[in-house]
Order: structure tokens, then C-alpha cells, then sequence
């Protein structure tokens, strides 16, 4: 029986978050804590899925999963049954033997971090393997994409680029452009421990934006211009004007109402601690931070943060994307 082991790295926005989705420009960076994902065959006719992060393990006959009669399943693992769907679909014939699908992630749920973009990636990887479909990059992105959609509604596609590619990047919809850093950037992320939903909150700022179009569409666009400024800083490997920057999209973003106290109390300390710029990463609404600290200054900033909130540590750019780490053609 054959077994793949696939993997993806998590991410995080640096400049840009919910502008993008109206079109400006963001910086993201994939991050090293990925997500694991183990397929085997079995011999069975059914398909079996387990989150060990999430304690959740459910069950479906094969023939129920590629006709996509997907009622009774939890909404945590809709997407990931919506993806082994749309994979059987690709595979075009009855498979032989069952599977089971074991899921381990080094990555908070709902913090963020692109957690469920990552699981989607590396899944679809793993099934590419298992069943030998000949997909393209883009292909697997755009599953990805599709798995992504039912739990963000309106996602932006940066975490299913950088979940594929890694690296640094300037996105906008529709393009990507890679960022070479002038320097490493240390990053500190802070989990507040407040778990959040991007739909929800990309639907109050679509609300806010309807509500007081003038004003929210010059909050946008400033976002935009900061993450565009934001690109030579990293080239150049400026780092103060990096977190100068980081602030004032962190004020931009309480704006748009996507702050919290939670998020306010981590940045603070963050920057109390001698971090040169801290900032709300994803939708916002809690989930996480990431803080810029002077390098002299990590382990302070790192223990600050972790003071008043859940957890917090140094993150390391991730420059390789999703990737085979066990069995299929690779291994």
C-alpha cells in the first residue's frame, strides 16, 4: 500500500491585509511552521480523515465522496472532503483500495497564519501523488483555492501562493511578483489566543466600506501605498523604516475596525519591549501579531508578548513552498 507524507508552510501578511481584497497590493511571507499531511492506502472502501490538532476523525465510502454528497460531515473538515471530492473527480475511475488521511500541524487554527490554506495545499499535493494525476502548479492552487473558499468565503489567495511557493512576495490579485530581502528580517509572531473568523471579519469592513464609501476607500488605498513603500524598505533591508511602517498600517487597521484589545495589549507590549514596529497579521479581530524587534532586543520582545497572551516566537521566513517529504514519485 502506498504512503505519501506532504507538507506547507504557514504565512504572514506584512503589509496590506483586507486591502488586497479590494484590489491594492500586499507583502506576505511564508513562515517555517508547516502542515503535515500523511495518505495511505487502505484496504478498505471507505476514506478516513483525522486532525490530531483538532481531536476530530470522521469517516465516508468512497463511492458517497466522489459523488460529492458531502451532508453529516463537521464544518472543520467540509473543505478538506469538498478537495478529496474534486480529487477523485480528476482521478476519472474507481479507485481500488481506500484511504486514510492523518492530518498534523505545527500552526494555529484560526490565528491567521494561513493554517487551513497550507492543509489544503499539502493535501492536494499528497493526492496528486497517491493517484498520479498529472497537475500543474496552478492546478494544485487552484483546488487549493477552491477547499479555501468554503472556509473564507472570499479569500484573497496570498496564503494558497505562499502555501505553494514560499518566499517572500508582492501580491495582487491576479499577480505575484517575488521580493529578494536585503536582509534577514526577524520576525516575532504573537498568538493572542483569540480565535476568529476572516469571513466575518472581511464582511464588516465590506459593510463599514458600503456605509462610509469617501472615507474607507482613502483607508484602502493607504494601505495599498504602504505596502508599496514597503518593498524598497525590504530590499534594502531598512528596518526602521520597515517598522515605521508597520505602525501606521497597524493605526489603518483599527480604522477599518479590525483591531481588538487583545491585539492592542500585544502590540503594545511588543513595542514597549523594543520592537521598531508591531502590527495585527490576517483579519484581524484577534488571531495573531507579528512584531519587528531590533536585533538586539528578540528575547524581550519575545517574553513581552508572551505575558499577555497565548504564546509567542521568533519566526523564520520560509523560502520553500509546499513539497513532498515522504513516498509518490518523489521519495
Amino acid at each position: 500500500m502506498n504512503r505519501v507524507v506532504a507538507s506547507a508552510p504557514g504565512k504572514v501578511i506584512l503589509f496590506g491585509e483586507h486591502a488586497v481584497v479590494y484590489g491594492e497590493p500586499a507583502i506576505a511571507a511564508a513562515i517555517r511552521r508547516r502542515v503535515y499531511v500523511s495518505v495511505e492506502e487502505i484496504a478498505t472502501d471507505r476514506i478516513e480523515i483525522e486532525s490530531r490538532n483538532l481531536k476530530i476523525r470522521e469517516s465516508m465510502r468512497l463511492e458517497k465522496c466522489t459523488r460529492g454528497e458531502l451532508e453529516g460531515v463537521s464544518a472543520e473538515l467540509k473543505p478538506l472532503w469538498h478537495l478529496c471530492h474534486k480529487m477523485l473527480e480528476l482521478h476519472g475511475h474507481p479507485l481500488k483500495h481506500g484511504l486514510r488521511v492523518e492530518i498534523r500541524s505545527e500552526i494555529p487554527e484560526s490565528a491567521g497564519l494561513g493554517s487551513s490554506a497550507a492543509l489544503a495545499t499539502a493535501l492536494a499535493l499528497a493526492l496528486k501523488e497517491i493517484f498520479s494525476v498529472d497537475m500543474s502548479p496552478n492546478d494544485i492552487w487552484n483546488i487549493a483555492f477552491e477547499s479555501e473558499k468554503i472556509v473564507h468565503g472570499r479569500p484573497s489567495g496570498i496564503d494558497n501562493t505562499l502555501s505553494l511557493h514560499g518566499g517572500v512576495i508582492l501580491y495582487r490579485k491576479g499577480s505575484m511578483k517575488r521580493i529578494r530581502l536585503g536582509q534577514t528580517i526577524p520576525l516575532v509572531v504573537g498568538d493572542t489566543g483569540v480565535s476568529r473568523s476572516t469571513g466575518k471579519m472581511v464582511a464588516r469592513v465590506r459593510m463599514l466600506r458600503e456605509k462610509y464609501p469617501d472615507v474607507i476607500e482613502e483607508v484602502i488605498r493607504a494601505i495599498g501605498r504602504l505596502s508599496l513603500l514597503s518593498v524598497q524598505a525590504l530590499v534594502d533591508g531598512d528596518l526602521e523604516k520597515l517598522g515605521d511602517l508597520m505602525n501606521i498600517n497597524q493605526g489603518l487597521l483599527e480604522a477599518l475596525g479590525v483591531s481588538s484589545p487583545e491585539i492592542s495589549m500585544l502590540v503594545n507590549a511588543a513595542r514597549k519591549a523594543g520592537a521598531l514596529g508591531a502590527k495585527l497579521t490576517g483579519a484581524g479581530g484577534g488571531g495573531c501579531i507579528i512584531a519587528l524587534p531590533a536585533k538586539n532586543a528578540i528575547n524581550n520582545v519575545v517574553e513581552s508578548i508572551k505575558r499577555v497572551g497565548r504564546d509567542a516566537f521568533l519566526a523564520e521566513i520560509e523560502f520553500e513552498g509546499a513539497r513532498i517529504e515522504s513516498g509518490g514519485a518523489h521519495g
